[in-house]
Parts: structure tokens; sequence; C-alpha cells
């Protein structure tokens, strides 16, 4: 865990001597590789506000994260569920708890909804799945099929069954 936190602002960094630290724990494989947990993503925001408090030079970051064992990096600050490859590191930003921001809306222009969520991150031998999600703080449902409607659309849309 990494904390990119500057006291008095929104935006974050990691500095030279945390990034050392790093880059020392890092020699040494994981059994099961590294997950590094950081607030501010070291990817772009979606839009202008959010990337003026960005994490500041998240190529340094970057460059110790790359060629080691890392498995991922989660992250959060966007308020905005989002999944990024970058140099190869898969980063996950989960959104926000209180409200999740609007991820295609105007870039220079910031609106949110009232919802709160989270990424379940699962790794495995073959490689990372994330699942974000969010949650609405008004219990407005689109729609809802039982096990057996699921079923019912399945069979009709999906793939031909495969018998054995």
């Amino acid at each position: 865990m990494l904390d990119s936190s500057v006291p008095g602002a929104g935006y974050g960094d990691i500095g030279d001597v945390d990034l050392a630290w790093l880059a020392a724990e890092l020699a040494t494989p994981a059994v099961r590789g590294t997950v590094v947990v950081v607030h501010h993503a070291p990817i772009p925001a979606q839009g202008d506000l959010l990337q003026s408090l960005a994490l500041q030079r998240p190529h340094a970051l970057l460059d110790v994260l790359v060629g080691g064992d890392v498995r991922v990096v989660l992250s959060g600050h966007y308020h905005l569920p989002i999944v990024q490859l970058i140099r190869g590191v898969p980063v996950v930003v989960a959104p926000g708890v209180a409200n999740v921001a609007r991820s295609v809306a105007d870039p220079e222009e910031e609106s949110a909804t009232m919802a709160g969520g989270a990424v379940v991150v699962e790794l495995d031998g073959e490689g990372m799945r994330a699942v974000p999600f969010t949650v609405p703080a008004v219990d407005h449902e689109v729609f809802r099929f039982d096990a057996s409607r699921v079923r019912e659309i399945a069979a009709v849309a999906g793939p031909p069954a495969v018998s054995l």
C-alpha cells in the first residue's frame, strides 16, 4: 500500500523515498504476485477537474511497477469504475462510495449521481478479472429476471447447447 495523499491538496503524489521502498519490495517476487494499492490511480482521469487532481508523476510509479510481479494496481479517487492496461500493468479504479461520477459527460464539466459502488477483483493462475458495480442511492430497478427467465433467454439468445 502506498500513501499518495498530499496534505491539504486534492491531487496525489508518491515521493522518491516511497518509490525506492516499493522498488526494494518488488525486487523479491511474491509467491502469487503482488497487488499494489494506491488511492490516486496512475492513469488519466476522464474529465478536466479530476485530471487536475490526478496523481503527479504517474510515470515514476509505472517505471517501478513494469517488469515485476505486479498483478494489479487497485485505486480510487476518480469516483468512476475504470479498468485500464497501461505498460502491461492492469489498473482498476473503483467507483465512489458516496457518489459516482458520470463518465460520458462533457470532460470540461463534472457531475455525479447519488450512488455508491465497488469493484470485485479476482486473481487466479489464469489472470485477473474485475467486476465493477454501482448501487443507486434510490432503489429503482430497471428490470429483474428470475432464474427461469434467465435460462429461457440464454437458451434463445445464447449459443447452441453442446452435448457431451
